[in-house]
């Protein structure tokens, strides 16, 4: 019996989340797509109905992870007007998925713990991909930075391209070493210590008028 789109992208899915725990367990290079036809409980015909290789799998869960982080900025932007907050909360609120919502966990934890720095450097494609999603939250940051700039919320003299590298890297650096398991406070904790170090750095401070 043919199976309804519902059906079907329900399959899809669990091969995907399966793969997220098999890839985690064995490393990428290492995980065939019989282990993960096994561990989802169908057939290696039907992962291929999916998806063509590994690869693609592996695109596909970094493509739905960031999507989910792109609604949640997305979400945040619409409830905050004040740049200063949508960097602050957004950072937090991704956080808060780190904690709390196991599965958004796991795919974090995965780009974490495979061998992923050798994995892009021999995949062309794989490469490309990563390079444009990081480009494209980057451009993200730059656009409230810029504009948190032009509303004399954020210093002027800060150059904005370069501050955006920094955030970008304070995200993937705060993120690296709670995987690692190195941090003795909760990674929100962690969060909230250092993006208020970051943006008292940054903003415009008011100044006081001395009679």
């Amino acid at each position: 019996m043919k199976k309804t789109k519902e059906e079907a992208e329900l399959t899809k899915n669990q091969i995907l989340k399966v793969a997220i725990k098999v890839f985690i367990k064995n490393g990428f290079s290492a995980t065939r797509l019989e282990d993960i036809a096994k561990e989802a409980n169908v057939t290696r015909g039907a992962i291929y109905h999916y998806f063509a290789n590994k690869r693609d799998i592996l695109l596909a869960i970094h493509q739905n992870n960031g999507e989910r982080i792109q609604k949640i900025i997305n979400n945040i932007i619409e409830e905050e007007k004040d740049p200063i907050k949508i960097l602050k909360n957004g950072f937090l609120r991704v956080y808060d998925h780190f904690e709390n919502d196991e599965d958004f966990k796991e795919v974090e934890e995965l780009f974490f713990k495979i061998e992923f720095a050798s994995i892009i450097q021999h995949d062309e494609i794989l490469r490309n991909c990563f390079h444009n999603d990081l480009k494209s939250h980057k451009n993200k940051i730059l656009e409230i930075i810029k504009r948190g700039q032009k509303e004399k919320k954020i210093r002027k003299d800060i150059d904005a391209e370069n501050l955006s590298i920094i955030i970008m890297t304070f995200h993937l650096g705060l993120s690296m070493v709670w995987f690692k398991g190195i941090m003795e406070l909760s990674i929100r904790q962690m969060a909230e210590f250092q993006i208020e170090v970051l943006l008292n750095g940054i903003q415009v401070k008011n100044k006081t008028i001395k009679n």
